[in-house]
């Protein structure tokens, strides 16, 4: 009974895999892009907020970085838990 439904679940896969209409490769593809970009906007964002330009601009700005990055950063991670979760209900339904 156990070796019928790992069967099952393996062509289950197969077909679902088949429905989607890329290749396994593209998938991992599509999310390490949107794991660079992440990376990228978060590296980018903590620039600008250390930059020197940004708190020569805005004095008050620099009393309150560690709050600012902090947000910025739990931003960041609720972005990319969403946009994990947006992929995976991608790969599962599409």
């Amino acid at each position: 009974m156990l070796q019928y439904l790992d069967e099952r679940n393996e062509n289950s896969l197969r077909v679902e895999q088949e429905e989607l209409g890329l290749p396994q490769s593209m998938l991992y593809a599509l999310i390490i892009a949107i794991v660079l970009i992440f990376i990228v906007a978060a590296i980018g964002t903590v620039r600008v907020g250390l930059s020197k330009e940004n708190n020569e601009g805005n004095p008050e700005y620099e009393k309150k970085t560690t709050g600012n990055i902090t947000r910025l950063t739990v931003y960041y991670i609720g972005a990319l838990i969403v946009g994990l979760i947006a992929v995976a209900l991608f790969i599962r339904y599409a």
